[in-house]
């Protein structure tokens, strides 16, 4: 199974999660939405394998 993280990678500083999602739609959806301003050029959505949630580190 996999997962959608939507995260900001800020540099130097690591980087902010804001959510995790079951769907690549709904990850996307929550970027596309007016309810919040990510305002930053770096906001991605990772997939990532369920069992290796966890244990994985984001890279870009």
């Amino acid at each position: 199974m996999k997962l959608y993280v939507l995260y900001t990678s800020y540099p130097y500083e690591g980087g902010y999660v804001h959510g995790v999602f079951s769907t690549r739609e709904q990850a996307q959806q929550a970027l596309d939405s007016d309810d919040f301003d990510f305002g930053h050029s770096e906001t991605y959505i990772q997939e990532v394998a369920k069992d290796n949630f966890i244990f994985q580190q984001i890279e870009i």
